[in-house]
């Protein structure tokens, strides 16, 4: 994995502080506030203690920049005090000209308890000599940002102060239309109703190739005795989408987006808020399928149905072709420049 490749290069790697969690990060939060309150921030004690352990990483370390991906207990550590570059998905990375965290699904309301929250966060910044914010939203700004999504997709839309990047994956593209019928299973198997939904694919007889993460040696071994393709790491997606006819998976937003860059279809099983915002983004596009529990008795049906369904697969590419012509291109490279810019500036 990244941290054993990192040690064999000579890099240092070490564990991140733990934040004392109040609840399960995979929960249908309303909005982003209520990360904040999972993530420690609810309680002013627990807040100091979070900050005090990055504070002693930091010293350990010296940093002169932090790459902050979805962090925010180190962003507010490091404010006022180390050049932060904050990078994620648009559902990790909310704007930080916003006055208070939107609810961010119809039907539900943000908490009362932002208000609260910014206190906190003033108290630790006064305690620090590090100038006080206005709103919440803005102890997250960091000295810079990379936004890594597509457009649709961003949970915030207009209220986007950041241009989007993209993908984080280099070099995908518009792939044409597999000639295999093969689908491409990837989730975790702690997740929701995943085991119904790896029964379901195995039952379509189509070929399968999978990455599951997890506990999945009984899982990996069934689908093994089955034929599928079962792969250890991640795949290349520029690899395994070219040769895939349909996705099947909980919506991350990595992989969703990936797929709809490379106009693959997908049909998705959403497990919290951000895969419910993507997966209702990318059937409002004409570009997925969804299941949900009612849907457990006829899933393989549908899995059959969305891996023939010309429309869908028209759409997927369409959309692929369109999204090519307007995304940035090596993003990465503008990642990496930008790092440099602020390790150099004084």
């Amino acid at each position: 994995d990244l941290v054993h490749a990192l040690k064999r290069k000579g890099d240092l790697a070490l564990r991140a502080p733990r934040a004392p969690a109040q609840g399960d990060l995979k929960s249908h939060t309303a909005s982003y506030a209520e990360i904040l309150v999972i993530s420690g921030f609810a309680d002013l004690d627990d807040l100091r203690c979070g900050v005090a352990n990055w504070d002693d990483l930091f010293s350990l370390v010296s940093p002169d920049l932090i790459i902050a991906d979805h962090s925010p207990t180190a962003i507010l550590a490091a404010r006022g005090r180390i050049p932060t570059f904050v990078v994620g998905n648009g559902f990790t990375v909310p704007p930080a000209t916003l006055q208070s965290y939107p609810a961010l699904m119809a039907g539900r309301s943000a908490p009362a308890i932002q208000t609260a929250l910014c206190a906190h966060v003033n108290a630790i910044l006064t305690d620090r000599g590090v100038p006080a914010i206005k709103h919440l939203p803005e102890f997250l700004e960091g000295d810079a940002r990379a936004v890594f999504s597509l457009p649709g997709l961003d949970p915030y839309g207009a209220l986007r102060e950041t241009p989007l990047l993209g993908l984080y994956e280099d070099g995908l593209e518009p792939f044409p239309p597999s000639l295999e019928n093969r689908l491409f299973l990837y989730g975790h198997t702690g997740a929701p109703d995943f085991t119904s939904l790896i029964k379901a694919a195995l039952a379509t007889e189509l070929p399968i190739s999978a990455y599951l993460s997890g506990n999945n040696a009984e899982i990996s071994y069934l689908l093994n005795r089955q034929g599928a393709e079962v792969f250890d790491t991640p795949p290349a997606l520029g690899d395994i989408l070219p040769r895939t006819r349909l996705v099947v998976s909980n919506g991350g937003a990595g992989l969703s987006q990936a797929a709809l860059v490379a106009g693959c279809p997908q049909i998705i099983y959403p497990i919290h808020t951000e895969s419910q915002m993507t997966a209702q983004a990318l059937h409002q596009r004409g570009c997925a399928a969804l299941l949900d529990a009612a849907s457990e008795p006829t899933m393989d049906t549908l899995i059959l149905a969305a891996a023939s369904d010309a429309t869908l697969q028209q759409n997927c590419q369409q959309t692929a072709h369109v999204l090519h012509k307007m995304l940035p291109k090596n993003p990465l490279t503008h990642l990496a420049e930008t790092a440099w810019t602020l390790m150099a500036s004084p």
